[in-house]
């Protein structure tokens, strides 16, 4: 128990960056997260064998993505690529970070019901943390010296809005999951009761790409369960049977309930276009993020598809570069997939996307639509933010993977 606890603390706290002393990259959450690695090793060291299916594909991911990342930085080296030592360093410690936390996490004894346990933790403290963060940000408690709000979105204990997001959206969907797993009506209600705050911070925080996951999540779990009650040949009764039959009526009346929010972001797009407004903001937004991919995409190219090493390889946009930062390659695409190319080249663009794959095969195979919508909610969000480095992102994977393995059905009854 205390150390699915503080894993559960450390991937939450790995996402308040703000909370870390005098402004070191190392905080509470990195230092739980060390204490668990650390623990988790000495505790299954001795037990080498057999290799659970989870582990096994982790390791085959991981074991690429490092080869290519090697591999790319030797071609850095070859076409004298000028890359910041400090960002290559945070890159390398990053992903030793995620690679441990992820393999480790499939590796321990009873992997899925410690993976439950922990999860069920993590979406306790992660609502109670964003109750608080809530009741900071309307001035009910008191903020410490810690900025809750950029100007209006919301960033908690974060260092952007993004970071708030991509948080609620593994929250709000391993609550659903763990909801739709459990066998008790009380930890079912505790479950979902436990997603509705994130839900509200992450709306809060304004990230598109939170709200663009959310939709996708949703629609993925509603057409999973009528497909589902549609075509498997049982009695279609009980409360998940009614539940997928509602979703064919709740459909319409969303479509109609959203009517209103159309009209007002019809509204806003016409009152920029009114104040020659629209084609500023599309070309910043939208222009900025296609010429980042494209010179991603021309470097990775150059490169010869092998990549460039960890660390960001492009120059900052215009709009946000200074004096001192007109030689320096210190920016990323902001695309995972994209940037992936860019430090391991077509190995690692392969990798994850069979890692992708088969994370969302196993969460299919094992009948668990809210981990399939967890899986593709990630690969939405990762469209528009790079997520490798995240040690939540890799927890995630981790109970996704582990959970068609012998011991899930075990599991179901851990924790509710």
């Amino acid at each position: 128990m205390t150390r699915d606890a503080l894993l559960a603390a450390g991937v939450l706290f790995a996402t308040f960056t703000q909370l870390r002393p005098f402004g070191v990259p190392l905080g509470p959450g990195e230092l739980c997260l060390a204490a668990w690695l650390c623990l988790t090793l000495g505790r299954n060291i001795s037990s080498l064998l057999p290799i659970p299916p989870a582990l096994l594909r982790l390791l085959v991911f991981w074991l690429l993505f490092s080869a290519a990342l090697c591999i790319g930085t030797v071609m850095a080296v070859i076409v004298g690529e000028r890359n910041v030592k400090a960002y290559f360093i945070h890159d390398v410690i990053a992903y030793a970070l995620v690679a441990g936390i992820s393999l480790l996490a499939v590796f321990q004894v009873n992997a899925p019901v410690r993976l439950r346990r922990t999860a069920w933790l993590l979406v306790l403290l992660g609502s109670c943390f964003a109750t608080v963060q809530l009741s900071q940000a309307y001035a009910l408690l008191p903020t410490a010296g810690v900025d809750v709000w950029f100007y209006d979105r919301f960033i908690g204990w974060s260092s952007n809005a993004n970071q708030v997001g991509l948080l609620c959206l593994i929250l709000v969907l391993l609550s659903l999951h763990l909801a739709e797993t459990s066998s008790r009506p009380v930890a079912r209600l505790a479950a979902i009761a436990s997603g509705v705050v994130p839900v509200w911070a992450g709306l809060l925080s304004r990230s598109d790409a939170f709200l663009a996951a959310l939709i996708l999540s949703v629609c993925c779990i509603a057409g999973v369960r009528w497909w589902r009650w549609l075509v498997l040949p049982r009695r279609r009764t009980g409360i998940a049977d009614l539940s997928a039959l509602l979703v064919v009526f709740a459909v319409p009346a969303l479509v109609v309930a959203t009517a209103p929010l159309a009209y007002r972001l019809a509204a806003e797009v016409l009152a920029l276009e009114a104040r020659g407004l629209t084609n500023q903001k599309l070309e910043r937004d939208v222009g900025g993020r296609a010429k980042l991919w494209e010179q991603a995409l021309e470097r990775g190219l150059e490169s010869r598809m092998l990549g460039l090493g960890p660390g960001p390889h492009l120059v900052r946009p215009a709009e946000l570069r200074e004096p001192r930062w007109d030689w320096l390659p210190d920016f990323e695409a902001h695309n995972t997939f994209v940037d992936v190319f860019l430090q391991g080249g077509l190995l690692a663009t392969a990798g994850l996307l069979w890692l992708l794959g088969t994370a969302a095969r196993t969460a299919a195979r094992a009948n668990f639509s809210c981990l399939l919508a967890l899986v593709l909610a990630l690969s939405g969000f990762a469209l528009t933010h790079f997520i490798m480095r995240h040690p939540i992102v890799w927890f995630a994977m981790a109970l996704v993977l582990a959970a068609g393995t012998p011991f899930r059905q075990r599991a179901m009854g851990a924790g509710g």
